[in-house]
């Protein structure tokens, strides 16, 4: 009996607790019970990068909105990257020039005997549509020269990959003095170091540096950092204030503020196709040998104007500073921890100016063009002060090597002329007397009547 009670008193307690509970849960809530609700986040699909520019159809498919370019995506016509035999490029449809080109050159290629510049001529790149691309016209005329940024010199080892060279969308408007001795001694200088290594890797380019308001003081600017600035260039940095002072009316010395002078990237434009002229060149160097347990590298930027005797570790800077100005990051694959300098392992010398300039200029003048381009060349040697016997005795020679070929070329021509004159008047005769005998019946009949 006593064990039923207790059974049923104990059923009871559960019952009651049990109700307690349910009253507390659903009929007198409280926060501490209350169940947290999970709200679910809407997931939306990441659109995947967009396809390429001629995609259009692909493009319009992934756009959020496609209706808003619903005839086409605007595209220059011109793929982001131009391949080649030897040399790769990114070009500037604007500046009709390119942003970079990318070149390998190993010894095979820099001194073999396969390729002659004079079978290669500068034209238009038929990559390039006609509206973005430059004309020869565009620097007749304009006192620049057409530098090459893949130097055909570095492809003599196949005649196509030379002749690609001097397609317009790897030419630069070059001063021509820069182009023929500074650049040209750099890029004869990359072709010598494949004697050292087995494969160089060159990036070279065009820069458009800012330079201040007032001309006078553009010496005082530097546009870049160079590691080792030329001796003439001093390191001023024209975002800084510059904080003078002035007494005031209590005779305290105030601070006052002068605002820094004001920059401008000014450069100038050729023709009609309005070609830039870059106001600097680059160039990356990066060398590899099996030999060697890690790659060198040296960055340089060069201004575009006549330099004379100038180290090139002077011109020498830090990648970021080239990448800085071009937009674009190279060698993003390369360990730049682990890589060297070139110019503390090599020394980057150029070959000596004045021997460098009497090999370029009897070069150039023991195969001039013409009479009017040895006369030019010789007034350029002589205002140089370059003038030596060795280059006299050439220029007298070629100057009446020219002469004699002119001679008889003029000769060859009357010659020709008189053959022409003297075909004339045996046509003409013949025509003459043709008339007479088509005229003699009628004179015959006319005298018959008579």
């Amino acid at each position: 009996m006593v064990l039923s009670k207790g059974i049923q008193a104990a059923g009871l307690s559960c019952l009651g607790g049990a109700g307690g509970f349910i009253f507390a849960r659903y009929l007198y809530p409280d926060v501490t019970y209350q169940k947290k609700t999970v709200i679910k986040t809407p997931v939306y699909e990441i659109p995947e990068p967009l396809p390429s520019q001629n995609k259009i159809s692909n493009l319009e498919k992934k756009l959020v909105s496609p209706g808003i370019l619903k005839y086409g995506s605007p595209s220059c016509g011109v793929s982001s990257i131009l391949e080649y035999e030897n040399h790769v490029l990114e070009y500037d449809p604007v500046k009709k020039v390119p942003k970079w080109v990318a070149e390998h050159i190993s010894k095979e290629k820099a001194y073999g005997d396969q390729a002659n510049r004079k079978q290669a001529r500068f034209d238009k790149d038929p990559n390039i549509p006609e509206i973005f691309s430059s004309d020869n016209r565009d620097f007749r005329g304009s006192g620049w020269s057409r530098g090459h940024m893949a130097p055909a010199g570095n492809n003599k080892h196949s005649q196509p990959a030379m002749n690609q060279t001097f397609y317009l969308t790897n030419i630069v408007p070059q001063d021509l003095e820069n182009n023929g001795n500074y650049w040209n001694r750099l890029e004869i200088y990359c072709r010598e170091l494949t004697n050292q290594f087995s494969d160089v890797y060159i990036i070279s380019g065009p820069l458009w540096l800012p330079a201040l308001e007032d001309e006078n003081e553009e010496d005082k600017n530097l546009p870049i950092k160079w590691k080792n600035p030329p001796i003439n260039l001093t390191n001023i940095n024209s975002n800084d204030a510059v904080i003078l002072s002035e007494k005031g009316d209590s005779g305290t010395a105030k601070p006052k503020y002068k605002k820094p002078a004001k920059k401008f990237v000014k450069y100038q434009v050729l023709g009609n196709n309005n070609v830039a002229v870059p106001t600097h060149l680059f160039k990356i160097i990066l060398v590899e040998d099996p030999e060697m347990d890690r790659p060198m590298m040296g960055a340089f930027v060069v201004p575009n104007k006549p330099i004379q005797n100038v180290k090139l570790e002077q011109f020498e800077v830090e990648l970021e500073e080239i990448e800085k100005h071009v937009g674009v990051k190279f060698h993003q694959e390369l360990d730049r921890s682990q890589v060297s300098s070139l110019c503390l392992s090599t020394g980057c010398r150029l070959n000596n100016y004045k021997e460098f300039q009497d090999f370029f200029w009897y070069r150039r003048m023991s195969n001039p063009w013409s009479l009017r381009d040895l006369e030019r060349d010789w007034k350029t040697v002589c205002d140089m002060g370059l003038r030596s016997e060795k280059l006299n005795e050439l220029y007298l020679n070629k100057k009446d090597e020219l002469k004699e070929k002119q001679k008889a070329k003029e000769l060859s021509e009357n010659k020709t002329m008189n053959k022409e004159t003297e075909k004339e008047a045996v046509i003409e005769s013949s025509k003459t007397e043709s008339d007479k005998t088509v005229n003699r019946p009628a004179e015959i009949a006319v005298a018959a009547a008579a």
